[in-house]
């Protein structure tokens, strides 16, 4: 097999089924909304991930899949 994988996925979720008991911003009760977005984009060799949780929570990582190890960037 010559060829590459790659993919693009996108999840977009409002978690009103879920509860949390994590520290705020991400704490919150069941049937009381969490918007989340995220977005995963990569390869064979490592992806990037990058979303929000909520209107103000932002987030992003780089991962790299080495031979034996992965790193975060």
């Amino acid at each position: 097999h010559q060829g590459s994988a790659s993919y693009d996925i996108g999840l977009d979720a409002d978690l009103k089924k879920v509860s949390s008991h994590l520290p705020s911003p991400l704490d919150k009760a069941p049937g009381e909304a969490l918007p989340v977005n995220v977005k995963v984009k990569g390869g064979l060799n490592g992806f990037m991930l990058t979303g929000s949780a909520g209107k103000q929570n932002r987030f992003n990582s780089e991962w790299n899949f080495d031979k034996k190890q992965v790193n975060l960037a």
